[in-house]
């Protein structure tokens, strides 16, 4: 074999050995992207401020989903005999969405009163 042939077998080689590896790892080094670090805000500039969190109606939310749960129920219940012996446990999976969904109806006003509750009472709103 020419010295040649020997070096393009060798490249071949190595070639499909890094064919294998991720792609940060299959480059070498020279070829690899460099990479990018975050850069700490510059003097004088001011930092932005994280946005207040969002606020949703934790008790519509939890209805909507509870109202798909059920859904989901009457639908697999109307298949009846169509839904095949192994596939059953997914009535049971419905009817505990259900089951916890009500639950969290009943239980989100009352968290939300235990908290703002709590809220007032850090807050020294509350004298008692």
């Amino acid at each position: 074999m020419s010295s040649p042939q020997r070096e393009a077998t060798a490249q071949r080689a190595a070639t499909s050995q890094r064919a294998d590896l991720p792609r940060s790892e299959a480059q070498p080094r020279s070829e690899a992207q460099p990479r990018r670090e975050a850069q700490p805000p510059l003097e004088g500039q001011p930092r932005s401020e994280a946005p207040p969190p969002l606020e949703g109606n934790d008790q519509l939310i939890t209805v909507i989903i509870t109202a798909a749960w059920a859904v989901a129920l009457i639908v697999l219940l109307s298949l009846g005999d169509f839904l095949p012996s192994s596939k059953h446990w997914w009535i049971w999976t419905c009817v505990t969405g259900v089951g916890l969904g009500l639950f969290g109806v009943v239980y989100v006003p009352f968290l939300k009163r235990s908290r703002a509750r709590a809220a007032e009472r850090r807050s020294g709103g509350d004298a008692t």
